[in-house]
């Protein structure tokens, strides 16, 4: 009978299978801005931080006498200091009366001058010996030089590099005590998230279950050990690998901050999430891939997915939530920006509904927490990326915790991919809306090479949930929709697709 359990629950939990690139990635501490000058000149605040301890050494560097310079001068003026009787036998007639006309009664009072120390200009001979060493291999000067060390989320000048640039993490307020703008569609979010799951119900997800999930929590110690054995349990079956990826650095995307073009340097590196959420490459219209490239394709590798709107972000029990925050802010901002720009394709205005169409989450310490990015105009008409937290979960409390937990997350990732596609749909629409209208008047004939929107919406996998029967689905695993136990109620039933 245990051996049945244990083969069920393997079968029902297998190992995350997250699409990776061809080539093998060369692995790197996470890193998310590089020190350089630019850096650091744009900043408004600058935290005391070890990095900012560097670059003032830097600076410093650049613009005191180098050491080599400093010692080569100091050993050439020991060295050509003369004694008082070398002096002496040195001085001529004249200048030997000028020195007892000086001395005579006891010469000036020079006790202001004791303590001095005794001035580096050296004597027509010590001049021309220096102009020698100066000439020489062995003095030749060269920029001073230091090493930096990149640095990332790690420092508190990362958030503040995030905020100047308008991209603002939960529990952001500004100078007024007023906090970031929450996204018009909050209700809708939180009323989703808590939709029940018939994969999670007692008959398939038990307390035995539930025990197995708090040992392989209790004895991940590492980051990757929390990735591998716990993650797979909260997110359930991925039924389409092409759909999820992670590990990746998003190094083709535009950077999300201003670069100034006459500083050289880069600012931020691009976010790195351990596990993204995006669609196939083919589901949007190569034109509109072309066209958007910089703002939806994250990777070079072009067959990984694109347009992320879901990001999940995963800690040791050593590790940090405020870096885990920095990092899930700065990839929910990118995949914010992603759905803005597929969502204004075609439009005469850049539409702003302040509406809330990515999530990501962070686990940390039996914790998962949940939030929505959406973008919004300041007032200076800028867009700008606000976070708000949806809600936190305890996962290894008890098994209703772990539920309720496990569930919104699931559900989450769906209705990213409900956003997702429905903006997909709409833009292909617009592409093909123009092709046809340039098909009218040249007598062209695009019809071979446009989908319509609803062929585009059904290039991924259908949902199993009874609720979710339209949507495509990047993870989800009920397919046991009789499921008396978990059935929702239909007073709170919505529609498939959010407007």
């Amino acid at each position: 009978m245990s051996e049945t359990r244990k083969h069920r629950r393997s079968a029902e939990h297998p190992p995350v299978q997250v699409s990776q690139p061809t080539k093998k990635q060369k692995t790197s501490p996470p890193i998310e801005w590089k020190s350089c000058e630019a850096f650091w000149n744009t900043l408004s605040r600058i935290h005391l931080t070890k990095g900012a301890l560097r670059e003032l050494d830097r600076r410093n560097a650049r613009y005191s006498p180098s050491r080599e310079r400093r010692t080569a001068r100091t050993s050439i003026t020991k060295q050509e200091s003369p004694t008082a009787a070398d002096f002496l036998r040195r001085c001529g007639s004249r200048q030997a009366k000028e020195l007892q006309r000086f001395a005579r009664r006891g010469g000036p009072d020079l006790s202001s001058l004791e303590g001095y120390s005794e001035p580096v200009v050296p004597c027509p001979v010590m001049s021309s010996r220096l102009s020698t060493q100066r000439s020489g291999p062995n003095l030749t000067t060269k920029p001073a030089t230091i090493n930096t060390k990149s640095t990332g989320p790690y420092s508190r000048n990362f958030e503040q590099k995030l905020i100047d640039n308008g991209i603002f993490l939960d529990g952001y307020e500004y100078s007024d005590g007023i906090g970031e703008p929450e996204p018009a569609n909050i209700g809708e979010i939180m009323e989703k998230l808590e939709q029940r799951r018939p994969s999670l119900s007692p008959s398939r997800f038990g307390k035995e279950e539930f025990r197995s999930f708090v040992r392989y929590d209790r004895n991940a110690k590492k980051e990757d050990e929390v990735r591998i054995s716990v993650v797979p349990v909260i997110m359930g079956k991925v039924k389409d690998s092409r759909t999820i990826s992670g590990g990746i650095p998003f190094g083709k995307l535009k950077s999300m901050v201003e670069v100034d073009e006459n500083e050289s340097g880069e600012k931020l590196t691009a976010p790195k999430p351990d596990i993204y959420h995006g669609a196939r490459p083919e589901q949007l219209k190569k034109s509109i891939r072309q066209n958007l490239s910089s703002y939806i394709i994250p990777s070079t590798q072009e067959d990984l997915p694109i347009a992320p709107n879901h990001f999940f972000e995963v800690k040791g029990p050593g590790g940090s939530l405020s870096v885990a925050l920095r990092q899930a802010g700065h990839d929910g901002a990118a995949g914010a920006r992603a759905m803005h720009h597929i969502q204004s394709y075609g439009q005469d205005e850049v539409e702003h509904d302040n509406k809330a169409y990515t999530f990501s989450s962070i686990y940390h310490g039996g914790q998962l927490k949940m939030y929505a990015h959406h973008p919004g105009l300041s007032e200076e008409g800028k867009t700008e990326y606000y976070m708000n937290q949806v809600n936190t979960y305890a996962m290894t409390g008890n098994i209703n915790g772990f539920r309720a937990g496990a569930a919104a997350y699931r559900n989450s990732v769906d209705l990213a991919a409900e956003h997702r596609n429905r903006l997909i749909a709409r833009a292909n629409a617009v592409l093909q809306a123009c092709q046809s209208t340039s098909t009218a008047s040249t007598g062209l004939d695009f019809s071979t090479s446009v989908a319509r929107p609803e062929d585009t919406a059904s290039e991924t996998p259908a949902e199993d949930d009874e609720d979710d029967n339209n949507n495509n689905n990047d993870d989800d695993d009920d397919d046991d929709d009789d499921d008396p136990e978990m059935r929702p109620p239909r007073k709170g039933a919505r529609a498939s697709h959010p407007n």
